[in-house]
């Protein structure tokens, strides 16, 4: 199986236990046509420092990675479009905050036994702020990026499967990464991790490719 069959079985999968079957059936569309460019970055980083894994045994971390992150991105698109001043859209309204809620819960947890859960989580409330500063109209030049904060999560979720810690060469280019492709909306994989592994492969012979980053401390 490729990465992207692998992946998309395990954002089923994860979703296979909700209730009732129509909720279900909206969140699977709701994932149904996404960039699975953070699930797929979350496999190739963990297979390339870590050549023994295979699709599947990275599948529920990188799974994790993507299910936070669109359970945010539908949040910000909920503000965004402010279906709860229209009444014909209410229960789209609802139905979509229910599912952004389903969806950041069960990325969760899918990392719960990872290493970057504290990212993960501090992704989330960066995002909170900024979409409270946002409502509030109290924005500050500083820029922030949805798309950053996962893209650099994604490449420290792989490296933390494989390597049980995150060098911080490999935090660097994740976040040098996620400042070149971490656009809105994300690209597909494929061109946007062209070169990756490449990198990847050179930084992980490199000696300080072992050493602990400062958030594992």
């Amino acid at each position: 199986m490729t990465e992207v069959s692998v992946v998309r079985e395990t954002l089923a999968h994860s979703l296979a236990d909700v209730e009732p079957p129509a909720f279900q059936a909206h969140l699977r569309n709701t994932l149904g046509d996404v960039s699975l460019t953070p699930a797929i970055l979350t496999v190739r980083t963990a297979r390339v420092l870590e050549p023994s894994f295979d699709e599947a045994s990275c599948a529920l971390h990188a799974a994790g990675v993507q299910l936070t992150y669109e359970g945010l991105r539908l949040t910000r698109s909920i503000l965004s479009d402010e279906l709860w001043t229209q009444d014909s859209n209410q229960r789209n309204y609802y139905l979509d905050l229910l599912a952004a809620a389903v969806l950041v819960s069960r990325g969760y947890y899918y990392l719960a036994d990872s290493g970057v859960t504290d990212q993960a989580v501090e992704a989330a409330r960066r995002f909170g702020r900024y979409q409270t500063y946002d409502q509030n109209g109290e924005l500050t030049e500083q820029e922030y990026s949805l798309e950053e904060d996962f893209i650099a999560l994604a490449v420290n979720a792989g490296a933390d499967m494989a390597l049980q810690t995150v060098p911080p060469s490999i935090t660097a280019y994740g976040e040098s990464l996620a400042r070149d492709i971490g656009t809105q909306p994300l690209s597909e994989p494929e061109p946007a991790l062209e070169g990756v592994e490449e990198r990847l492969k050179t930084l992980a012979s490199a000696p300080e490719a072992t050493e602990v980053d400062e958030y594992d401390e």
